[in-house]
């Protein structure tokens, strides 16, 4: 009887034991510092240990995502994100300079796109002027070399001539950057749709804040 009641109190003073251990290493969560003071713990606390233990305030996650919630030092929303809402309105209204693609971090695509679009804009002024002149001069046939008699018509009529070949290679310049503007146009308007979609995540590949959140 002596040692059946010794093995029972043996019994549970490890059962206690056990207990407090489990408690004392159970998952724990801080709003101030789990959550970093922007989001709010989930009660009660998840099973899984690769789930989350904050909700994020709007504008806010975890980057990059802890592989356990067991660790001591574990952290969440400590992720600021880009606003959909300022993305699209920068790729709306100043989507040629890269603004948008800067905004996200994408800084090899926001400086292509600005390289680009920049170069057509100062391009197409530099054209404006040859197409200008072939269009005009092309509404007059220049007068016949033969039935100018005086060397200095004849001059005349050869400088015109040499005139119209040269501008209407400037015109074929001036299609070409045409196409080029086109591309820069038809690249605008996806980055528009794109953002517009929340389809566009920033630098490290977190998705934008949603517009809807707000």
């Amino acid at each position: 009887m002596a040692l059946s009641t010794v093995f029972l109190k043996v019994m549970f003073v490890l059962a206690l034991e056990s207990k407090l251990t489990n408690s004392q290493s159970s998952t724990t969560c801080s709003e101030t510092t789990t959550c970093s003071a922007r989001g709010v713990c989930v009660v009660p606390v998840p099973s899984d240990t690769s789930a989350s233990l904050c909700v994020c305030d709007n504008g806010y996650t975890t980057h990059p995502m802890p592989a356990t919630n067991t660790a001591s030092d574990v952290v969440y929303c400590n992720y600021q994100q880009r606003q959909q809402l300022t993305a699209f309105l920068l790729s709306f209204f100043v989507g040629w300079t890269g603004a948008d693609r800067f905004y996200v971090g994408d800084w090899i695509v926001a400086v292509f796109k600005l390289l680009y679009c920049t170069l057509i804009t100062c391009c197409l002024v530099w054209c404006l002027l040859p197409c200008t002149i072939y269009m005009a001069s092309n509404r007059y046939e220049p007068v016949s070399t033969e039935a100018a008699e005086d060397a200095i018509v004849q001059r005349i009529l050869r400088n015109v001539v040499m005139l119209r070949n040269t501008v209407a290679m400037g015109a074929i310049q001036c299609c070409c950057l045409f196409l080029w503007a086109l591309g820069c146009i038809v690249w605008c308007l996806t980055d528009v749709i794109l953002f517009g979609l929340n389809d566009v995540k920033d630098g490290n590949g977190v998705q934008l804040a949603s517009w809807l959140d707000l």
